[in-house]
């Protein structure tokens, strides 16, 4: 048998000692991240409420199947300081959602469970290719076309925020709500926004049209011009069908396999004792149906995920544990995969309770596949890791193809509780279920300084209308400027004579703010005074906003220093070549093409190179000082060097 593994801890901050009778009265627990996805060690975060020692015993043991991962683990909380880690080796622990119970060593106390939740996801292996490309774009995200990257350095670029603020002129228009209905650039080269504008409690007070020619002045408009011929707009998001239907649970017997190109996933609303046909549904589910061509709704198996927002003292949550943050629901390229995408609410406790923003559990994105539309399996989209600033959550995803398919994109939704700002962050994914975050790159929409539009929240909405003008795309985008707090406070609320000093200071009395308490909040470097605080919450409001970045210039790849170079896979086709680039004055972009077995094409290579230099987002690449504008026939490869240079999109 195993020895048990003694953990003491000492820290140094000493406070009054008192007797008490429970263990939760004693100390606080919890698990330092709500998932460990992808990581061999876990960490227990204690704060004992006195300088008392306790000597803790600590096991585990997996909610469903029963697996006992390792042996007990003893740790004893001594030493003035109140606050301590314990770190826990679970790189051999199976995937899956362990209960860990802490108790009091010589009591009969119970033990407080709390949940330690382990996720191994692999990424998908790239195919050795040959790829067929006419037609398509090849985008340098990864690594996915290339036999050979080296020097490489990958990026991601922020989009520009452009507000859509005609008050700044005229303040009669300036509402609680406004958003984006419509939009185009016209045949004079101005911008045309439709804005809807409504009250707090989403009373209607008005629609207009406003334009601008330098995206910084606004002017209204009774009608506006027509759209530049030039000017194209799509729409990105999943049409929605009709939500009627005659309803009935699905039969296999009778019904035969389903067709998953015809399963939908809805959401049942706010409406309690809610009953599609025949069938209970509950409040705030998603459920998978198959809408089939006659009329019929067959309801498929349980849904996949229920509303829960308050968890006993001895639960962790289960998969399906859910609240009203969602995305798409994506069907694979080879129509086998029905993917649908919802937030996980996960059951949290002191020290990471958020009490005064009433945000007791933590919202984390899961991935729901299925292959036969009854059956669904989770996994996490992603998960905050110990870089992140604690308990960031999952606000909902936004999504888009790329590549014939190939490649997909994400605006990510992320709420930062500690710093209380709502931001989006780019991903991509080649499977749909594995997605790549970039560690170390900026947030895709940002927020901005206090008093600015995007204070608060800079993420997508329901207008997935993408509109490209003059190498530039254009997305409506929702801009709160008022921290969460601040908006859950005056949310739907005309009147908001109750935010004083005295409301937030009692609703931050005895909170955490920051990690290590309220002094070492964020929040408070921000503003002086809850008077400063309650200032700021009163203007809260929903600024119109465009995000504006380089066409398909989500991501660039760039010499990490002098000098890179990629050798793709063997290509089997194209025709003319088309380069999405800029350069330094001094710098370039060649690009060679090479036989299937790496030898090169004397026409294309060397001083017969294709070379690209300047800033296009539809260069034309060219060889043979220009002799030769297409691709050879046949199976290729394309070597292509960068130096001061960097790449975002070849078009074949």
């Amino acid at each position: 048998m195993m020895k048990r593994n003694i953990v003491y801890v000492c820290l140094c901050v000493c406070f009054g000692m008192q007797a008490f009778a429970g263990l939760k009265d004693k100390l606080q627990v919890e698990s330092r991240l709500p998932v460990y996805l992808n990581m061999d060690e876990a960490i227990l975060v204690f704060v004992r409420t006195n300088a008392v020692d306790l000597s803790l015993a600590i096991s585990f043991k997996e909610q469903n199947s029963g697996v006992v991962p390792s042996e007990p683990l003893d740790v004893v909380l001594t030493g003035p300081g109140l606050r301590s880690e314990v770190s826990i080796d679970i790189s051999s622990w199976p995937d899956g959602e362990y209960k860990t119970f802490i108790s009091e060593k010589g009591t009969e106390v119970p033990p407080l469970v709390r949940g330690i939740r382990k996720q191994t996801k692999v990424s998908p292996e790239a195919p050795e290719g040959p790829f067929r490309m006419s037609g398509s774009k090849m985008f340098f995200v990864d690594d996915w076309y290339f036999e050979k990257t080296a020097g490489v350095h990958r990026e991601i670029h922020p989009a520009e925020l452009v507000p859509v603020e005609p008050w700044k002129t005229d303040p009669q228009l300036r509402c609680a709500r406004n958003s984006i209905q419509s939009f185009w650039v016209d045949r004079n080269g101005d911008l045309n926004v439709d804005i809807l504008t409504a009250t707090a409690e989403k009373e209607p007070v008005g629609r207009y049209w406003a334009k601008s020619s330098n995206l910084k002045d606004w002017t209204l408009v009774s009608v506006p011009e027509p759209k530049h011929p030039e000017c194209s707009l799509v729409n990105l998001r999943i049409p929605s069908r009709s939500s009627g239907g005659t309803y009935r649970r699905y039969d296999p017997e009778l019904d035969g396999e389903v067709d998953l190109s015809q399963v939908r996933v809805r959401w049942s609303g706010t409406v309690r004792d809610l009953k599609w046909g025949d069938v209970p549904i509950p409040y705030r589910s998603r459920v998978a149906v198959w809408e089939k061509p006659n009329g019929e709704v067959l309801i498929l198996g349980d849904p996949i995920t229920i509303d829960k927002s308050e968890f006993a003292d001895d639960e962790i949550g289960t998969w399906s544990d859910s609240n009203d943050n969602f995305g798409d629901v994506r069907l694979s390229p080879d129509g086998k995969t029905l993917r649908c995408y919802q937030a996980r609410l996960i059951p949290r406790h002191d020290p990471f309770r958020v009490h005064y923003d009433n945000n007791l559990s933590d919202r984390i994105l899961v991935t729901w596949t299925s292959t036969n539309g009854v059956n669904w399996n989770p996994s996490c989209f992603d998960a905050p890791t110990l870089d992140d600033p604690w308990s960031t959550q999952h606000y909902g995803v936004d999504m888009w193809s790329e590549e014939e398919s190939r490649l997909q994109f994400a605006y990510h939704k992320i709420f930062d509780v500690q710093h209380q700002k709502v931001y989006t962050e780019l991903v991509t994914s080649r499977d749909g279920v594995y997605w790549n975050r970039m560690r170390d790159g900026k947030p895709f929409l940002e927020n901005g300084a206090p008093g600015e539009f995007n204070y608060g929240y800079a993420i997508t909405t329901g207008n997935r209308t993408r509109m490209s003008w003059d190498g530039y795309y254009y997305e409506p985008m929702q801009c709160i400027n008022v921290l969460h707090f601040m908006f859950m406070a005056s949310y739907s609320k005309n009147d908001r004579s109750f935010l004083t000093p005295e409301f937030y200071a009692e609703r931050f009395d005895g909170r955490m703010v920051g990690e290590y308490g309220i002094e070492n909040s964020p929040i408070m470097n921000w503003h002086d005074s809850w008077q400063d605080i309650c200032d700021v919450s009163k203007q809260q409001m929903f600024t119109p906003a465009f995000m504006r970045y380089r066409a398909d210039g989500w991501i660039g790849a760039s010499p990490a220093k002098r000098r890179a170079e990629l050798v793709t896979k063997v290509l089997l086709d194209g025709d003319t070549l088309r380069i999405n680039a800029k350069s330094s004055p001094d710098g370039f972009i060649s690009v060679e093409v090479l036989d299937p077995y790496g030898n090169d094409l004397p026409e294309y290579c060397r001083r017969n190179a294709a070379v690209f230099k300047g800033d296009q987002v539809d260069g034309e690449l060219s060889w043979s000082n220009g002799t030769v504008r297409t691709l050879p026939d046949g199976p290729f490869k394309l070597r292509i060097t960068l130096e001061k240079a960097e790449i975002f999109t070849l078009q074949f």
